[in-house]
């Protein structure tokens, strides 16, 4: 979990540099909500190879809603942020 988070704050610089004063995309708007809940409301995370549940965080959002990322949410925000990191501008 932890190398996942790492991984898509490295995607996130890589994006707000690519970016510079350009107008956020809306296609990054979920990942948006994710990264900032993730940087701001980390809670705890659960990683246990000899258990079923699925590795995840908790967070809690500004409003105070308590939320859970498993790691494929992760994944498929890193996926998200990869896609747009390597398209032509």
């Amino acid at each position: 979990m932890m190398a996942s988070i790492g991984y898509l704050l490295l995607h996130w610089g890589a994006m707000e540099r690519r970016l510079a004063d350009e107008p956020f995309p809306p296609e990054l708007a979920a990942v948006r909500q994710l990264r900032n809940t993730l940087c701001h409301g980390l809670r705890s995370a659960w990683a246990d190879p000899n258990d079923d549940a699925e590795p995840h965080v908790c967070c809690q959002t500004a409003n105070g809603e308590d939320i859970t990322y498993t790691w494929i949410d992760l994944d498929e925000a890193i996926r998200t942020l990869e896609r747009f990191n390597n398209r032509r501008m």
